[in-house]
């Protein structure tokens, strides 16, 4: 496919991300979801719910730091 410069079939199935896979996704890699150490099942719960927590500051910070582009007066 590459050849005539047609696009790969799986390629294209693979191209959307939904949202609940780019936050499952970030979660993972960027809180620690991969790798929890801490032992216990209430001590991992707690942790994970930290994160949960955590998350939604994260993007709002994100959000302030976003400064649209200054809109001028007609005219």
């Amino acid at each position: 496919m590459k050849f005539i410069t047609l696009p790969d079939p799986d390629d294209r199935l693979y191209e959307p991300r939904t949202m609940v896979e780019s936050i499952n996704g970030r979660f993972k890699e960027e809180f620690g979801g991969m790798f929890v150490r801490v032992h216990c099942e209430i001590n991992v719960k707690c942790h994970l719910m930290f994160v949960i927590l955590a998350f939604p500051d994260d993007q709002l910070s994100c959000l302030e730091a976003f400064k649209p582009a200054p809109t001028y007066p007609a005219g």
